[in-house]
């Protein structure tokens, strides 16, 4: 069974040509859409370079170079985190009690 390639579209605009993957992290690659899935797979698996070039049967050069891509993709895409409104703490590690507080200095709680 064969799947289908992304679908193309020319814009009248700009004569630039986009598809479905313009503007992912798999816009850009010299190998199929199958094989950098997989390799996103293996990343996550936390799969060495050569250990996931040999389970897709590609050069160890070429996976490094698709590795390199998509992680710089990743982590260009990943949102700035903004922070707002009140935070608020103390000096209670989750869990802990007065007692386990004190006790590295040999005192106890009132």
């Amino acid at each position: 069974m064969t799947t289908p390639s992304p679908t193309a579209d020319d814009c009248h605009g700009c004569r630039k040509r986009s598809d479905d993957l313009t503007g992912t992290i798999f816009a850009v690659h010299d190998q199929p859409l199958r094989v950098r899935v997989l390799c996103l797979y293996f990343m996550g698996l936390n799969l060495s370079d050569e250990q996931t070039a040999r389970e897709l049967g590609i050069d160890p050069d070429d996976d490094q170079v698709m590795a390199s891509r998509l992680r710089e993709g990743i982590v260009a895409r990943k949102p700035e985190v903004q922070l707002s409104g009140a935070v608020e703490c103390d000096d209670r590690a989750p869990g802990s009690t007065p007692e386990s507080r004190m006790s590295h200095c040999g005192l106890s709680s009132p």
